[in-house]
């Protein structure tokens, strides 16, 4: 049944149903547990690939329940990269490292093989992942799948496949890098491998066609971007997430060439999808966690005779850990809130302002300078044209500097800026700043790609940490999870990758 389970490897990009079907037989005619594992295995991709997520992890975990954890096998590797990666898209960084360790140890103890090579693989896949959207490091995520070159040559005959997506993983960190050549090259590859190996129609294929309809997108030519997305939204096997991404797309592209009606068909579809596909990811998020508490408990379990004592105070450890992360997912739910509020306010062109001074209502008294009513109002008019301009970001800006950009003294701005913006100069400089990045962020999404430091620096913030409070102290949470969330809500290509 070997054949079969590799053979399906490479279908499932293909017919995700067929699969399935084929899953469905490995298992009632199983005859051993390896046997088993493959059909689940099988399972568990094909219902990924069809955004059925809490199916996806049942078939997984189900891998890890029927296989000997004393007896290293290729199969445990992949179903703990495979709980890595779900973890990882979860937001539950520190389990999707413990897992990714665990493959990285399965690895070390199997004998050189094609099927060693095949977690190998996958392995770098997901550490690559990790590095590109954990780490923030595009330049280590690069680097490994180059690498990863070697380990899928060696494993091409049993699956194929694993390079054309070696290829596109390649070319998305390019695109996200706007490195147009070297992303088009190989998106190029992975098509002309597609051709090869029949896997035109594929979900395969519907990546490589949206990677270079955003290419066009960014070349300006819109008419062969429109035509690009249109047929990687007609492939039948397009993950949710990806469909999402594709709609987009496409609502972009129509409204750079003034086809508003189909625009707004294409957004208003995406925005219904898209919520659908945020709902599945949470409530994978819950079934994730009940899983791995069962899948600990089990490995106890399996040694429980020998090691009784060791063995209470892990589970110990394992149930104070699903405790932290229900707090973390309800701490998580509550920031999204915040998160959508934010976004919300942007979208009206509402600007955002420190929580505490948001949320006074009082207006503020004359600090006692009388200013002219004609000199007040021209000041005004210029402090409009300065907020709407960006050189409120330069490194040092001080009061002095900004009375003499607006052709006035320092008692005059300072008393406008109290009277009629309701703060002192820093708390208004800082939230110009904050707003301004915010808006960077959400209009360009290769600023989701920057490290905090680097938006400080952008900003006008002398360092890394004063960013943070200051974002934190107007949106209520840090730059690092506003960009998680950001990504999440635009459906940057991380979480296919």
């Amino acid at each position: 049944m070997d054949d079969l389970f590799f053979e399906n490897l490479n279908l499932v990009y293909k017919d995700p149903e067929q699969t399935l079907r084929v899953a469905g037989f490995l298992l009632t005619n199983a005859e051993t547990d390896l046997q088993k594992a493959q059909g689940n295995y099988l399972r568990y991709k094909a219902e990924s690939l069809k955004g059925n997520h809490v199916a996806s992890i049942e078939a997984i975990f189900k891998v890890r329940s029927v296989l000997n954890p004393q007896q290293p096998d290729y199969l445990q590797g992949l179903a703990a990269i495979a709980i890595s990666e779900l973890s990882r898209n979860a937001g539950m960084n520190d389990v999707s490292v413990q897992y990714l360790d665990e493959a990285k140890e399965i690895i070390a103890a199997l004998r050189p093989s094609e099927k060693t090579n095949l977690t190998l693989v996958n392995f770098n896949f997901e550490n690559a992942a990790a590095a590109l959207y954990v780490s923030n490091d595009p330049e280590d995520a690069l680097k490994l799948l180059l690498k990863n070159k070697i380990p899928v040559a060696e494993s091409r005959e049993l699956v194929p496949a694993y390079s054309i997506e070696n290829n596109i993983r390649v070319a998305s960190i390019y695109l996200i890098e706007n490195d147009v050549e070297n992303a088009r090259l190989y998106f190029n590859k992975a098509l002309s491998e597609l051709k090869t190996l029949d896997l035109m129609a594929s979900s395969l294929e519907a990546t490589v066609l949206a990677g270079l309809g955003k290419l066009s997108i960014k070349e300006g030519d819109f008419t062969e971007a429109s035509t690009l997305l249109l047929q990687a939204k007609n492939i039948s096997v397009v993950p949710p997430h990806q469909y999402v991404e594709v709609l987009g797309d496409l609502s972009e592209v129509y409204l750079k060439i003034d086809s508003l009606d189909a625009s707004r068909s294409y957004n208003r579809e995406r925005s219904l999808l898209n919520e659908a596909v945020i709902n599945s990811e949470r409530n994978s998020r819950n079934t994730i966690i009940s899983f791995i508490k069962k899948d600990r408990e089990q490995m106890i379990s399996s040694d429980l005779s020998i090691y009784y004592r060791v063995g209470f105070i892990l589970l110990s450890v394992v149930i104070l850990g699903i405790v932290i992360y229900y707090f973390y997912n309800r701490k998580l739910d509550r920031e999204y809130k915040k998160f959508e509020k934010v976004i919300a306010r942007i979208e009206k062109k509402e600007k955002l302002e420190t929580l505490d001074v948001a949320q006074e209502s009082v207006p503020k008294e004359s600090k006692g300078v009388v200013i002219p009513e004609e000199t007040e109002n021209a000041i005004l008019e210029r402090l409009n044209e300065f907020e709407n301009s960006d050189k409120f970001t330069k490194a040092g800006i001080s009061l002095q500097s900004v009375a003499k950009e607006l052709n006035t003294n320092t008692k005059y701005i300072s008393e406008i800026i109290h009277t009629h913006r309701g703060k002192n100069f820093n708390t208004y400089i800082n939230e110009l700043r904050v707003n301004y990045i915010i808006n960077r962020m959400k209009d360009d999404k290769k600023y989701l790609s920057y490290k905090v430091s680097y938006l400080a620096e952008e900003s006008g913030f002398s360092s890394h940490s004063a960013f943070t409070v200051v974002f934190k102290s107007i949106t209520g949470i840090t730059p690092n999870q506003f960009i998680t969330f950001l990504k999440k809500d635009t459906k940057i290509p991380s979480q296919s990758f």
